[in-house]
């Protein structure tokens, strides 16, 4: 029997965050889009394929050498199809959150990139800030749930 990573036992579930990176471009940082697997086994944009060095791992691929790759495609429309699910049920619930992108390379003082109200939860925050090109790769947010009371 194959032994889990470390860290990774039956009880551990991603995080959004870690969920919405599997599907974001290391290079451009928005949502993949015809994803590609270089040689080096990162994934990118096939737009974004490197033509110098890999802005991974610093290699330098053959542009020939990356490929389309079809399950992460498979994969990733399954997944934003299920996120329009969520984001229609999202809209019965009376929630309001603030949210933040936090720049985790600066001071915690001046991490804050922006800050909105957002009414779908933290899973399709993070998509769509993503595919906005607001949450960089390196970025991460706060987020702070509020429960509408309702209006009457």
């Amino acid at each position: 029997m194959a032994e889990q990573p470390q860290g990774l036992g039956s009880s551990y579930t991603p995080t959004p965050r870690e969920t919405v990176r599997l599907f974001q471009c290391l290079i451009c940082s928005r949502v993949i889009t015809e994803p590609l697997i270089l040689p080096c086994g990162y994934h990118c944009c096939q737009k974004c394929q490197p033509s110098g060095p890999c802005p991974i791992c610093r290699n330098v691929h053959d542009s020939q050498h990356g490929r389309i790759d079809p399950t992460l495609r498979m994969v990733a429309a399954c997944f934003e199809t299920e996120l329009e699910c969520l984001r229609v049920a999202s809209l019965n619930m009376d929630l309001c959150a603030e949210v933040g992108v936090l720049n985790i390379s600066t001071p915690k003082s001046e991490s804050r990139i922006i800050h909105k109200s957002y009414q779908h939860g933290k899973l399709l925050a993070i998509w769509d800030l993503v595919q906005d090109g607001i949450l960089g790769w390196e970025n991460d947010i706060s987020y702070f749930e509020l429960w509408l009371s309702p209006e009457k």
